[in-house]
């Protein structure tokens, strides 16, 4: 789709290998902190489908994308919000 279209910012559409294997495939919970379309979620679940995977995105269009991907999608801009979990 042409970027006039309102195609979504390009940013997360595309996960960072050097990141992707520096995540543990036994992690139980991924926390992906400005997680763009959730390109990053997506990788790492075709690695280990059974990891949580939780992503946070201030972009509205894009944290809708990510949400197909996580486990659970949460559009926050962590400079002003509270994170809706407890520590820990």
């Amino acid at each position: 789709m042409p970027a006039d279209q309102g195609a979504p910012n390009p940013y997360g559409v595309a996960a960072n290998p050097d990141l992707l294997v520096r995540i543990p495939l036994d992690a139980k919970l991924v926390v992906d902190v400005g997680c763009g379309a959730g390109a990053l979620g997506r990788a790492f679940r075709r690695r280990n489908p059974a990891t949580r995977l939780v992503g946070i995105e201030r972009d509205p269009r894009l944290a809708a994308i990510a949400r197909e991907a996580m486990d659970e999608g949460l559009e926050l801009e962590l400079a002003r919000d509270e994170l809706p979990f407890a520590p820990g």
